[in-house]
């Protein structure tokens, strides 16, 4: 509502400002949650799980014998792409 009561004709602000405005309020809320001390405990705990992986990984591959029928690590498969014109 505005000072003049509430059947006065309010314009919507301008798209641009909104979308800075909320930027900013995103970003200081995103900063707020990464800075926490959940947040850095739970990225330690991930990094470290992906460390031993890694580790463990390569023991295994060090330890194997040359025959062995171990999966390698590889890169995920990419779907194919759809051809649209056809």
């Amino acid at each position: 509502m505005s000072e003049n009561g509430p059947n006065t004709y309010e314009p919507f602000p301008d798209p641009r400002q909104l979308r800075t405005l909320w930027f900013a309020s995103l970003s200081q809320a995103m900063e707020g949650y990464m800075r926490s001390a959940a947040f850095l405990e739970w990225m330690r705990h991930v990094l470290s799980v992906m460390t031993e992986t890694r580790a463990l990984q390569a023991a295994a591959w060090s330890s194997a014998p040359p025959t062995a029928a171990l999966p390698r690590p590889s890169a995920p498969e990419r779907p194919a792409l759809s051809d649209p014109g056809s």
